[in-house]
């Protein structure tokens, strides 16, 4: 950037030195681009300091990020924790369908076991469990 400052400096140097009459047309439009150019530069020195600031933030946000993926992965040390995932069983969820907005929902077996009904969290009514799967209205 200092390189861009310097060589706008340099072209008002030179402009001065070639003794061009800032009044007349060709001296008006030099200034003006020589101004211009300044302006620029500016704007591209505020750029080019936030951008580093927005390279820092996301560098903090991915090594947080990197903590918590190796946290809820089992990540440490360079290599994944020794967890069979083989062992889980496929069956804690239930796959039911809303008899009244047909949407699929997914429902821990405990709570089927545990409770009579739920509400379908799509349409709000209610879904009945037991014997009778069946969707009340939302009366």
């Amino acid at each position: 950037m200092d390189s861009l400052k310097s060589k706008i400096s340099y072209l008002k140097g030179y402009m001065e030195g070639l003794d061009i009459d800032k009044d007349s047309k060709e001296g008006k439009m030099f200034t003006e681009i020589i101004n211009v150019m300044g302006y620029m530069s500016e704007k591209i020195e505020s750029l080019e300091k936030h951008e580093e600031e927005i390279e820092d933030y996301i560098e903090t946000i991915d090594g947080e990020l990197t903590m918590v993926k190796d946290e809820i992965y089992g990540y440490e040390d360079g290599e994944f924790l020794n967890y069979d995932y083989e062992d889980e069983e496929d069956d804690h969820y239930i796959e039911i369908s809303c008899a009244n907005c047909n949407e699929i929902i997914f429902v821990e077996r405990e709570i089927l076991n545990s409770m009579d009904e739920i509400r379908c969290p799509s349409c709000h009514g209610f879904i009945t469990f037991g014997s009778k799967k069946e969707h009340k209205s939302n009366d």
